[in-house]
């Protein structure tokens, strides 16, 4: 027997045809419902259950079941969630409490004939609450599922309510405070980030203007841009990200000094050019005057004049080649070379600050390389070891450097070796990131390592650092003799 009840407020088609299972064995009771959801439902009935596997794998829409009938009970502890309505009789009906699937119904003569209207009346409400229950648990899940991309976010997120107590955090914060979020919940921001007043604190800004705050905070040596947003939906909460930007600030004053690197180098090469020429007419006239004389001591002083200004000649045109902006080109050259220009550039402050550099050149092929890159990756290791020395005190600093061959592999080794205090094993091997530095704050970008090693990458060789005998750091650059750049 079928039929199409309307069940379902919002939309009754979606049901389609209702089973009704009726489980008694009062042959009246099964007669009447039988006529009175003859058009409207599809009735099946059982006049006795002897086991609860009847159930499995059938699933009708309405179950009414007549307490005459052992088994109801244990139907309700195995499957409570289905739409039931226990016809009791009328002395049985206080002891029975009703649950969200379970209805309850007087089995009369009288009672029987209202029965159908009140299985629609169930009907309706199973669905609604089914209804109600989906929303709710479509919300848990969205919740949850928001939570989850809260805590998936790497910057830090947290709810502050008026009395400035945390509410809401996310995971990323939490372990950075190295706790539990549960364990911030309920804590004071001023606590957590140990501010000394709350006056002008940015949370009441907000609070007061109802406009987003921007602002920078350092906290554990960490730079952080901190975000404070007006919460909508409760007057005085805000919302604070917090976002480290450590290294995008070292990048911000990387590209600041390189701009003043590049007006210095400019400026370099103008004052490179003036002293160019007067050093020229120097370096000539002498040669003439040695020419003209034959004297001895006139000459020895002439020739220490000579000597002087084709010096200061020499280191003109290395500063010219240092700073003059370029396309990089490859040449035929020898790294000895490569190494002695570059001294002649640091010369004056090794000797400033007291190190003896011990040159223990050997005999190596030339190669083809870009000299002005293989220059500066060698001058950064050649800063790197006198910093190393002058930052830690050291009176009598040493920098000894060694070049040689080895046939075997076909390799020319450079090792730069100072007596500083070495290198910790802990960072070894983050010393050739960009921006990772020891130094004090002002002294270095921490870019000087990484563009070594880049350099020395690009003409197809090896940097790595060893220890010192001295117990300082042992640089190695190994670059093969066939390379190209």
């Amino acid at each position: 027997m079928t039929g199409r009840p309307q069940i379902g407020l919002e939309d009754p088609s979606r049901i389609g045809t209702v089973s009704v299972l009726l489980i008694s064995k009062d042959k009246d009771l099964i007669q009447n419902l039988y006529t009175g959801t003859v058009e409207k439902f599809e009735l099946n009935t059982l006049t006795e259950v002897n086991t609860l596997e009847v159930f499995k794998g059938y699933n009708p829409d309405l179950i009414i079941w007549d307490t005459e009938i052992e088994g109801w009970k244990e139907f309700l502890r195995e499957y409570g969630q289905r739409p039931l309505i226990l016809l009791l009789k009328e002395q049985q009906i206080r002891d029975v409490l009703p649950s969200d699937a379970v209805y309850l119904w007087p089995k009369s003569k009288e009672g029987v004939s209202m029965l159908v209207d009140y299985m629609f009346h169930v009907l309706n409400d199973h669905h609604r609450r089914n209804q109600k229950e989906k929303k709710e648990e479509l919300i848990r899940a969205s919740r949850n599922q928001w939570m989850a991309i809260v805590d998936a976010i790497t910057d830090y997120v947290y709810v502050v309510d008026n009395d400035y107590r945390i509410i809401k955090t996310n995971l990323a914060f939490a372990e950075h405070l190295n706790v539990s979020p549960e364990e911030i919940i309920g804590k004071r921001c001023y606590d957590v980030f140990n501010c000394r007043t709350r006056e002008s604190c940015p949370k009441d800004a907000v609070s007061s203007a109802g406009r987003p705050y921007f602002y920078e905070k350092r906290k554990d040596g960490r730079l952080y841009q901190v975000s404070v947003y007006p919460f909508k939906e409760v007057e005085n909460y805000t919302v604070h990200l917090m976002k480290d930007i450590t290294e995008i600030q070292r990048l911000r004053e990387h590209l600041y000094q390189t701009d003043k690197l590049t007006a210095l180098g400019q400026m370099v090469s103008g004052i490179a050019h003036e002293l160019n020429n007067p050093l020229t007419g120097i370096i000539v006239f002498s040669e003439m005057l040695m020419s003209l004389t034959s004297e001895d001591p006139s000459r020895q002083m002439l020739s220490k004049i000579l000597n002087s200004a084709e010096r200061c000649k020499r280191i003109v045109e290395n500063l010219l080649t240092f700073a003059r902006a370029r396309k990089h080109t490859k040449s035929l050259d020898s790294l000895n070379a490569v190494i002695e220009r570059t001294l002649e550039l640091r010369n004056y402050w090794l000797k400033k600050n007291n190190i003896k550099v011990i040159k223990r050149i050997g005999s190596i092929p030339s190669i083809l390389m870009d000299t002005q890159k293989m220059q500066e990756a060698i001058f950064h290791i050649l800063l790197n070891a006198e910093q190393a020395i002058v930052l830690n005190g050291i009176n009598n600093g040493r920098i000894e450097i060694t070049t040689e061959y080895d046939t075997a592999e076909r390799k020319i080794r450079i090792k730069i070796e100072d007596n500083g205090p070495g290198i910790n094993p802990d960072i070894r091997n983050r010393i050739f990131e960009p921006f990772f530095t020891t130094k004090p704050v002002g002294i270095g970008t921490g870019l000087g390592l990484s563009i070594a090693y880049s350099i020395v990458s690009e003409h197809k060789g090896s940097i790595y650092i060893e220890e010192s005998a001295s117990g300082g750091t042992a640089f190695i650059i190994e670059i093969p003799v066939n390379c190209s750049v």
